[in-house]
């Protein structure tokens, strides 16, 4: 810790006072880091337990845990985009599983905002992000908009983005997605 020490004011020493001023403080890098890592380890235990929560069907309940960290989170920015990123995709899921279309609507929304906006993340980590909120957009376009054409377009772009950022398990959604809306395998479903 850096020694605290007492100053004057110039008006005081002037007048003969000895008027004591706050000492500086210097900042602990080391703590400073560790709550910074406490953070991030407090949002991956409250995505982790929202997903665990989905698992079991309880998704009022994820919705709300990804609500509640989402929050602490603020507005964030690059280093918070991913945890952010995925909090929405798992509060998205929790809406489309409980039919709570305009809240997932607005999830990919903020999915798109966030990955248009992560200029300063590392390239593989912007075009993984653009990946995630494309795949979203897609299956909006297509079950819920019905536009079978643009959710194939928007998926294809997510297939292509999956394969730059060379992320396996994106590359892997996008080709079901796709397969799905191309196969018209959603009008079987819907019995349209």
């Amino acid at each position: 810790m850096a020694k605290e020490v007492q100053k004057t004011s110039k008006s005081a020493k002037k007048k003969g006072k000895q008027i004591p001023r706050p000492a500086k403080k210097q900042v602990n890098e080391q703590s400073t880091k560790t709550f910074v890592h406490h953070s991030k380890e407090k949002l991956n235990e409250l995505l982790t337990q929202a997903r665990d929560l989905q698992w079991v069907g309880k998704h009022e309940k994820a919705i709300e845990v990804c609500t509640q960290a989402l929050e602490a989170i603020g507005k964030g920015n690059s280093r918070t985009a991913q945890i952010q990123m995925d909090l929405l995709d798992t509060r998205a899921e929790s809406n489309w599983a409980l039919m709570n279309y305009d809240a997932q609507r607005t999830d990919t929304k903020l999915m798109m905002r966030i990955a248009n906006n992560a200029s300063s993340s590392p390239e593989g980590i912007k075009v993984g992000l653009k990946t995630q909120a494309l795949i979203w957009k897609g299956r909006i376009q297509g079950d819920l908009d019905k536009n079978g054409e643009a959710a194939r377009n928007t998926l294809s772009s997510a297939l292509k983005t999956a394969r730059q950022s060379k992320d396996k398990h994106f590359e892997a959604q996008s080709l079901f997605w796709l397969g799905y809306f191309q196969t018209g395998e959603q009008q079987l479903e819907t019995g349209q």
